[in-house]
């Protein structure tokens, strides 16, 4: 399964405009590690209700709920040239600064050139980031900020969807590899944020993971898990965030059950059909066998008759020739008498 480099995939939404331009501002981040790595998709945006049903609190305050994380390696005479070469990428229009995460709790960051910086583009869109990674493979890293509330339901959640257990877990970082490839791994990560502040879920992005089957899992989890089509499921995590599964089993839709027990029973019926009506030839194969044995019988009996009738008329005609044969010898008789 870590073979699969789609067993997770960030799905945006945007306006028909936005489209090509969010292309533009993400893609060269993915071609930093990989430019056949496609695990961002982005699609049109239809459906503008689901922003209404949010409320937040003026007193509380929020952090956007996904954030994506590229981790690279260090290169160039510093040492970090990479990393700052990527940094300014996101100092462009128009990305914009969000905040920086504290270092170690508070302790002088060992690495100054690694930024903890992290920027964004709008407010329904996830929080993007760069970081330096000083040995083994480079890192794509999704990472949903969990509510400290939820913290060990969301843990148990995803643990159910990716079946596997993290890699990493502590009590407030937990961390599973979803793909491997030979010079990087593409992450998941749940981090716990401080109880004042809240995890916002965007509206614009979907995170989808593959499955081998759903009927196993759709009854323990927290909400609803509603069909999109016969192979993908939509619900949402206890924090609110929206996730679709994409079913990759072999197993068939109740859809695709529905027509095979339909055929199958269709089948049989014409099977019914089929042995019924050679039943129905068979019988008027029989009637028509003992016709035409009645009618062998029957001209098997005429042909007796007639031999019977021949005989007959053999008979009659030897009797004749009999009396003839006689009247003849009486005839030479007298005549031989008259000579």
């Amino acid at each position: 399964m870590l073979s699969d480099p789609y067993r997770m995939t960030v799905h945006f939404l945007a306006d028909a405009h936005e489209i090509y331009p969010m292309m533009d501002m993400y893609q060269p981040v993915i071609d930093w590690v990989d430019p056949d790595l496609h695990i961002f998709k982005i699609s049109e945006r239809t459906d503008f209700s689901d922003g209404d049903n949010q409320s937040f609190s003026m007193q509380t305050s929020y952090l956007p709920s996904v954030s994506l994380m590229v981790f690279l390696h260090e290169e160039g005479m510093l040492g970090c040239e990479r990393i700052q070469n990527a940094k300014k990428h996101f100092e462009k229009s128009p990305w914009k600064f969000h905040h920086s995460e504290e270092v170690s709790r508070g302790r002088v960051n060992p690495y100054p050139y690694n930024s903890q910086d992290f920027y964004y583009t709008s407010e329904d869109l996830p929080l993007w980031a760069v970081r330096q990674v000083h040995y083994g493979k480079e890192h794509i890293r999704v990472v949903v900020f969990a509510s400290e509330d939820n913290w060990n339901d969301m843990v148990q959640f995803y643990k159910l969807i990716i079946g596997t257990e993290p890699d990493l877990n502590r009590n407030d970082f937990c961390l599973f590899t979803i793909h491997t490839h030979l010079n990087y791994d593409v992450q998941f990560a749940l981090k716990k944020i401080q109880s004042d502040i809240k995890p916002r879920a965007l509206d614009c992005v979907k995170l989808q993971f593959r499955v081998s089957d759903v009927g196993h899992i759709v009854p323990l989890f927290p909400n609803v898990c509603k069909p999109l089509s016969d192979t993908r499921w939509q619900t949402t995590d206890h924090d609110g965030n929206v996730i679709v599964l994409e079913v990759t089993g072999c197993n068939p839709s109740p859809s695709e059950k529905a027509s095979h027990v339909s055929r199958h029973s269709s089948d049989r019926s014409n099977r019914s059909d089929q042995s019924g009506r050679l039943s129905h030839r068979s019988d008027q194969s029989d009637r028509l066998s003992r016709r035409s044995d009645q009618s062998d019988s029957l001209s098997h009996r005429s042909d007796q008759s007639d031999r019977s009738s021949h005989r007959s008329d053999q008979s009659d005609r030897s009797s004749q020739n009999s009396l003839n044969s006689g009247n003849s010898d009486r005839t030479v008789q007298l005549s031989s008498f008259y000579v």
